[in-house]
C-alpha cells in the first residue's frame, strides 16, 4: 500500500482482543487547482485538499482537509471584527509549482507532495516545508495527530507560545501547549499556565509569524533534534494555520493582534481593583486603600467592582468574609 495512505492493523491497549486500523495521510502529486474569490484550493491524487485564503496582503490562511472533515471555517479564536476587504492577488501556474501573490507576500505550492513555501515582496525566502502536511487517524481513537514540518536553517530564531520558563529564543527544544496548573514551577518546566499557539520567527533580519488555529493539545518543536527542522502539531482536529508577514517582529505582533483581537479595556480597571482588594488592615488605617480608589477614578478606569471590593476575614478582624467597604 502506498506510503501516503498507509493502513496498519495493531492491537489496542484498551481492548487487546480487537484490532485497530490506523490510516496515515501524506499528500502526493497535486492534480487540480481552483481559484475561488479570495482563495485557491489544491487537490492531490489521494484526495487531500489545501485551501489558501488571502485574508490581507500580509496574512494568508492555510487549511488542510481530507475526506470526512468538516468544511466549516468558523473559529472562536478569530476576532469577530476582523473583516478585511477584498485583496487583489495574482495566481500563476508553472511546470513545477503554483503561486499566489499579493504586493507583499507570495505563497508557492509545489506540485510534488504539495509542499508550501513563502517569499516576501523582494523574493527572499521566509519559510518552506520539509515534509509538509501529515495526518494520523485511528478507527478506535479518531484523529490523533495533524502536523506540519518545515525547514529551520541555522541562525533562525523563534519566539512566542505564551508562558515558557526558558530563554527568549525558543530554538533547540520542543514545547507543549496545554494550560496546566504548575505551582512553584522551575526554569525549563513545561507546560505552564498560559498557552498561545502563535510563534514568530526571525530569519536574516526578516520576521514572520504562524498562528495555529486548533483547540487541541499542541506541540511545537524548534529544532530539538539539531537537524535544522521544526514542526507544529495538534492531537486532533484540522491543520489550520495563518501565515503572517513582517518584516519586523513588532509588525507581525500587531497583525496577529488584529487577527485574533485585543483584551477589553475593562481589564485595566479590574487590575486596579485586584490591587486594592489585597489591602491589609494597615493599609485601611493609613488610608492607602482610599488613595488607590481615588487614583482609579481619576484615571477613568472602568471597573464594575470599584465600590464593592470584597476583603477576606483575615484582613478585617471581627467581620464576616465578604464584608463590603462602603463607597466613601
Amino acid at each position: 500500500m502506498p506510503e501516503d495512505k498507509l493502513e496498519e492493523y495493531q492491537v489496542s491497549d484498551e481492548t487487546p482482543r480487537y484490532p485497530d486500523v490506523v490510516t496515515r495521510f501524506r499528500p502526493d502529486k497535486v492534480t487540480s487547482a481552483e481559484k475561488r474569490k479570495q482563495a485557491v484550493s489544491f487537490t492531490t491524487k489521494n484526495n487531500i485538499e489545501l485551501t489558501v485564503s488571502v485574508e490581507t496582503s500580509d496574512i494568508f490562511q492555510l487549511r488542510y482537509t481530507t475526506e470526512g472533515d468538516t468544511q466549516d471555517n468558523f473559529s472562536y479564536a478569530i476576532n469577530p471584527e476582523f473583516n478585511p476587504q477584498s485583496t487583489d492577488f495574482e495566481f500563476k501556474k508553472s511546470k513545477k509549482y503554483y503561486e499566489i501573490s499579493t504586493d507583499k507576500l507570495t505563497c508557492r505550492v509545489l506540485k510534488d507532495k504539495m509542499l508550501v513555501q513563502f517569499y516576501d515582496a523582494d523574493g527572499k525566502l521566509l519559510s518552506e516545508d520539509r515534509h509538509g502536511y501529515y495526518k494520523r487517524e485511528s478507527l478506535m481513537k479518531g484523529i490523533s495527530e495533524v502536523s506540519i514540518s518545515q525547514e529551520a536553517p541555522r541562525g533562525v530564531q523563534f519566539y512566542g507560545l505564551g508562558d515558557k520558563a526558558v530563554d527568549l529564543n525558543l530554538r533547540g527544544r520542543s514545547y507543549e501547549n496545554w494550560n496546566s496548573d504548575s505551582y512553584a514551577y522551575e526554569r525549563g518546566d513545561d507546560p505552564l499556565y498560559r498557552s498561545i499557539p502563535f510563534f514568530m520567527a526571525l530569519r536574516k533580519g526578516r520576521a514572520y509569524g504562524i498562528f495555529l488555529d486548533n483547540p487541541y493539545r499542541t506541540v511545537f518543536d524548534f529544532d530539538s533534534k539539531k537537524n535544522n527542522a521544526m514542526s507544529f502539531a495538534a492531537d486532533g482536529g484540522q491543520m489550520n494555520y495563518y501565515f503572517i508577514n513582517g518584516p519586523e517582529l513588532q509588525t507581525v505582533s500587531q497583525r496577529y493582534a488584529r487577527l485574533t483581537g485585543t483584551p477589553s479595556c475593562r481589564l485595566c480597571g479590574d487590575l486596579a481593583t485586584t490591587s486594592a482588594a489585597g489591602a491589609t488592615t494597615r493599609n485601611l488605617k493609613s488610608g492607602r486603600l482610599l488613595k488607590i480608589l481615588e487614583n482609579t477614578r481619576s484615571r477613568a478606569m472602568p471597573s464594575t467592582l470599584i465600590s464593592t471590593i470584597w476583603i477576606t476575614t483575615r484582613y478585617l478582624p471581627g467581620t464576616k468574609s465578604g464584608s463590603r467597604i462602603p463607597k466613601k
